[in-house]
């Protein structure tokens, strides 16, 4: 077993993984807020002067007058007919004089309403910066997780010399993590908040403006001042949801592996918090873990972390490393790497890739409605057990989700039809005839001297393919479906052993050719790989 500086780097690393991986989201949505400052300095070309003249508000008196107007429950926020009004009823300045009569020119009159049509698309395009960042954001804190755990998981087997097999990470609860407010709000608020509020400052700035009489570069530079502050908001979000989201999987982790406590590690140096500082080595039960109260991150930006606190190898490892196919005690390789390791496990043991497991996890709450829509019509017994399994059907096995899909859709149309009523409906189009479950019958060829010929013809076709009547007979003994041709008249089974036709004389069914299933096509084989699905 390891000892806890191997614990303390190998944490270390996955979260400084992890970080980088923020970064670059980071990066992606700093890009975002970058291009809606250019569009919105880009509207406002023409609206501002470019020069200023003496006649203004200062900044006190224009924030006095504009904290009157935008906190007034009577009117709506950044109203300029009631900013005017205002104005109007104190003129006790010659700035003010000056202004009243700027804004009501003509020709200042169209910049003004340039001013609000933009102020009122400010609305739409954080809207739109909002969507971006929750959906990005979304993405990186799940790929956080998923990173997290496993490389916790391949972490213990590492250090421990044990390679139990282990639980594959629960969308369900990643999805849970990802709306809960561990530090008093979810991370989708927060981010609309944040966008919101910058809406609400581009506007009163824009206002202040006009008051203050700001030229058009001077508006640019507020304006890009302000985008900053927002894309730096949503980077010390994105680090610090990434660092939670990271400390989460860590209690899955250790729970899976049967260990019950974990310690507290802080970074030792000048930057470290004192709330931090007072928490370093504290050991925790993972049951009673709380990010943000005991575990971090304990502030915006924490760079503390925890290791597993562990006392031996647990029974849980202990139970979980023999293979219950060969028996034996499954092996560490410790020349595989972390990417090695997961490569192997989702080719052995079916773990989810991060692409997978991020479309479980975005798509749950869609998936369970589905769940409970397609449980409603096809019942218990036709369904995945679980919601996780229902998952792992329609992400990792398309053909059989597929196949459900389509059962749904046949029994939303016929509510008494079984499974089995289903298959047979499917194999309708690859041969003539009705298809229903095969009625056993006994056959017998044709020996009567009136149809010779019809009788010729049929011991010919049974020489030259070397069936026999007993052949016949078994292809339709082993039958699961028949197709019935010529108003009933007629049969075709079709078995795994080959094929059949009968058609009906006055004593009983008569054989009247047949094949072998070598001698299948396309649709006979179609055919039978629909009816393996056959229940009993």
């Amino acid at each position: 077993m390891k000892n806890q500086d191997y614990w303390k780097k190998r944490q270390e690393e996955k979260l400084n993984d992890i970080l980088d991986d923020a970064q670059v989201t980071s990066d992606y949505i700093s890009g975002i807020y970058s291009k809606a400052c250019s569009y919105t300095q880009d509207k406002i070309k023409g609206i501002y002067d470019n020069f200023r003249d003496s006649h203004r508000l200062s900044d006190a008196e224009a924030k006095d007058l504009l904290f009157k107007v935008t906190r007034d429950p009577g009117y709506a926020k950044f109203d300029y007919a009631e900013l005017k009004k205002r104005l109007e009823n104190n003129p006790t300045s010659e700035e003010r004089k000056v202004l009243l009569k700027k804004l009501d020119a003509p020709a200042y009159q169209y910049r003004i309403k340039r001013l609000e049509n933009m102020q009122n698309q400010l609305d739409q395009l954080m809207k739109k910066v909002y969507n971006i960042e929750k959906d990005k954001s979304t993405d990186c804190y799940i790929n956080s997780a998923f990173n997290a755990y496993y490389k916790d998981v391949y972490n213990l087997q590492q250090g421990m010399g044990v390679a139990y097999s282990f639980d594959e990470l629960d969308a369900s609860l990643i999805d849970k993590t990802l709306k809960s407010k561990w530090s008093g709000k979810n991370y989708s608020d927060r981010i609309w908040n944040n966008t919101s509020a910058l809406a609400d400052s581009l506007k009163e700035e824009m206002m202040m403006g006009v008051l203050t009489n700001k030229t058009e570069k001077e508006m640019a530079e507020t304006i890009m001042n302000k985008f900053a502050v927002g894309a730096f908001q949503a980077r010390r979000l994105i680090q610090t949801e990434s660092a939670a989201m990271s400390a989460f999987t860590d209690q899955l982790a250790y729970e899976d592996a049967g260990i019950e406590k974990e310690m507290f590690i802080a970074v030792h140096d000048s930057r470290t918090s004192k709330i931090c500082q007072q928490h370093d080595r504290s050991i925790v039960e993972i049951s009673k873990a709380q990010v943000g109260v005991n575990v971090p991150p304990l502030h915006p930006n924490c760079r503390s972390h925890m290791i597993a606190y562990i006392e031996g190898i647990t029974d849980a490892m202990k139970k979980r490393q023999r293979n219950p196919i060969t028996g034996r005690d499954e092996v560490v390789d410790l020349k595989e790497d972390y990417n090695q390791w997961l490569k192997r496990q989702q080719e052995e043991h079916g773990v989810d890739t991060v692409d997978t497991f991020m479309k479980k996890t975005k798509n749950l709450s869609n998936d369970r409605k589905q769940y409970q829509r397609y449980m409603n019509v096809l019942g218990k017994e036709n369904m995945p057990t679980s919601l996780s399994k229902f998952q792992d059907m329609n992400y990792n096995d398309i053909e059989k989700f597929n196949d459900l899909k389509s059962f749904y859709s046949f029994k939303s149309r016929n509510e008494e039809a079984s499974y089995n009523d289903f298959l047979l409906h499917r194999i309708n189009d690859y041969a003539p005839g009705n298809s229903s479950v095969a009625e056993r019958i006994n056959g017998y060829v044709l020996k009567d001297t009136k149809s010779k010929k019809e009788q010729d013809h049929i011991f010919k076709r049974m020489m030259e393919r070397n069936i026999t009547s007993d052949d016949l007979q078994a292809y339709v003994d082993s039958a699961k479906v028949m197709f019935d041709q010529w108003n009933g008249k007629r049969r075709l089974y079709i078995s795994s052993k080959g094929a059949a036709v009968v058609v009906k004389r006055d004593e009983g069914w008569v054989f009247k050719t047949g094949m072998k299933y070598t001698d299948y096509g396309e649709n006979y084989m179609a055919i039978l790989e629909v009816m393996k699905k056959w229940k009993k």
